[in-house]
């Protein structure tokens, strides 16, 4: 059995923006520090039903966060002008338990991050045709389906050629 790592990840925004290939400094560092704070507020809830008696119905619930801890220190540094952020955060035990296990596929952001055309729409995308393809080699789906189970459906997009066009600048 593996053991979870209870050290928490220290990490430095100018680090995150090298790995990244922003430029480190002003509105890049303050979005980097956003991302942060967002992946901390986003709230979990696992649901566990199941029956002990034909009559009997069990829920649990359990409520928690991405990160259990987050900490940002911030240093401004007079020579540069520039903020020096650095901190740590520490997932949550359960979310811990399944990244060491194998229990979830990964994201990569430096991916996310290189988008630049309908950027809501590509990571939609992304992310659909990348929980698609982790259990398989090649994905098929018309564009009308595939419009259809992404919810794009409202925007009335009636023909094929159409379609496709919207795609374009996304892939």
């Amino acid at each position: 059995e593996r053991e979870i790592v209870k050290e928490p990840v220290h990490f430095s925004i100018n680090k995150i923006l090298k790995f990244l290939r922003q430029r480190i400094g002003g509105w890049t560092y303050e979005r980097v520090v956003r991302w942060i704070e967002e992946l901390e507020a986003i709230p979990i809830t696992f649901v566990n039903s199941f029956y002990k008696s034909s009559t009997e119905e069990f829920k649990e619930k359990i409520y928690f966060h991405v990160l259990s801890h987050l900490r940002i220190y911030e240093k401004k540094d007079r020579k540069r002008n520039r903020i020096r952020g650095y901190g740590y955060f520490k997932f949550h035990d359960e979310i811990l338990e399944n990244l060491i296990n194998f229990y979830v596929h990964p994201i990569r952001l430096d991916v996310i991050s290189s988008f630049k055309k309908d950027k809501e729409r590509t990571i939609f995308l992304y992310i659909y045709l990348d929980r698609m393809l982790s259990n398989q080699n090649s994905f098929h789906k018309n564009l009308k389906d595939l419009f259809d189970e992404m919810d794009w459906s409202q925007e009335q997009i009636r023909w094929p050629s159409d379609r496709k066009a919207k795609l374009l600048p996304v892939i």
